[in-house]
């Protein structure tokens, strides 16, 4: 029994090192994002130095389509939660200047179902909370198109199989931003 007992504690002990000590992690000592074999692909194949946005390859948008995909579903979950700190690291301050700016709140606030409910915009939180909140929480990507190497704008698709903007977006690093 004591054996038995011995072994299990070193077994746990062993795991318990060993999960800790695999984390890859950087000179600050926190974890490190590991890159998906995905996110590999994606990142060579548009750093190539001989990219084309009209000649791109099948297996390369539908790996890009499926990395926004996937990239959009996160942002809704973001809206769907009123969590405007977050969704607002997902704009670029040129982005977020221009939405906060009185001009684009002055217009944004002449849509009809803001007048009338008597709301006016006054600041970038206010453009989250009325316009952004009910008009993108369930936002799906159809389609997108290559702008630059590390720009694409992602579509979807209304009831008549029109295609309509959702995004214009960048990709910085292993992720996206929002550029317009």
């Amino acid at each position: 029994m004591f054996f038995k007992k011995r072994y299990i504690n070193f077994f746990y002990g062993f795991c318990c090192y060993f999960i800790l000590f695999s984390c890859e992690t950087n000179k600050t000592g926190r974890p490190v994002k590991i890159k998906t074999e995905r996110q590999i692909e994606i990142t060579k194949a548009l750093s190539s130095g001989k990219f084309n946005p009209n000649n791109v390859s099948a297996e390369l948008k539908e790996a890009v389509k499926n990395d926004v995909v996937y990239y959009v579903n996160e942002l809704n979950n973001i809206i769907r939660r009123r969590d405007f700190n977050e969704w607002k690291k997902r704009l670029t301050q040129e982005y977020q200047n221009f939405l906060a700016s009185p001009e684009n709140l002055e217009r944004a606030s002449q849509a009809e179902r803001l007048k009338k409910q008597k709301i006016v915009l006054k600041s970038l939180y206010d453009y989250f909370i009325n316009v952004v909140v009910p008009s993108r929480s369930r936002d799906q990507v159809d389609d997108i198109e290559f702008v630059k190497e590390d720009t694409i704008k992602a579509y979807t698709l209304d009831a008549n199989s029109r295609k309509l903007r959702l995004y214009e977006l960048q990709r910085k690093g292993d992720s996206w931003v929002i550029v317009n």
